[in-house]
């Protein structure tokens, strides 16, 4: 319902490896102007173990110009993100549904550009953990 389109990659993790996300954004009209950076993405993860909000932590900077993006309803952006911050997220086999989220935190007026900036939240997009291997579980309880 707002000027930006964030979507996530339907994908497949394994359990204990390192996982990342990957997201794209699109503007959902008139072409914007964006300053995205890994550390602006956040999600919000419902899993077999319950939810979680997930984000890194935010380093300051000043923005470069040449950084600035333009995108537009057929020409995005695309990040894969780590979420290292969050360890545990999806440490369990399962389907899981990930909702990304952006902070636009910086505007242009240092450049003279009409950048975008605030708060955008996307659809939820579902994400398959699958285990490494088969692992018995005996009926009795004896190894």
């Amino acid at each position: 319902d707002g000027p930006i389109r964030l979507t996530l990659r339907p994908s497949t993790l394994h359990v204990g490896s390192p996982p990342s996300l990957r997201v794209t954004l699109r503007s959902a009209g008139a072409a914007q102007v964006v300053y995205p950076r890994d550390d602006l993405y956040s999600f919000h993860i419902r899993g077999p173990l319950g939810e979680v909000d997930c984000h890194q932590s935010r380093l300051p900077i000043t923005p470069i110009v040449d950084l600035y993006r333009r995108i537009s309803a057929r020409r995005g952006v695309s990040a894969r993100i780590g979420t290292h911050a969050c360890p545990e997220a999806f440490s369990v086999p399962g389907v899981y549904e990930v909702t990304p989220a952006v902070d636009l935190v910086y505007g242009g007026e240092r450049y003279g550009l009409e950048a975008l900036t605030g708060r955008f939240e996307g659809v939820p997009g579902l994400v398959r953990v699958v285990g490494h291997g088969y692992v018995a579980h005996p009926l009795d309880g004896t190894p």
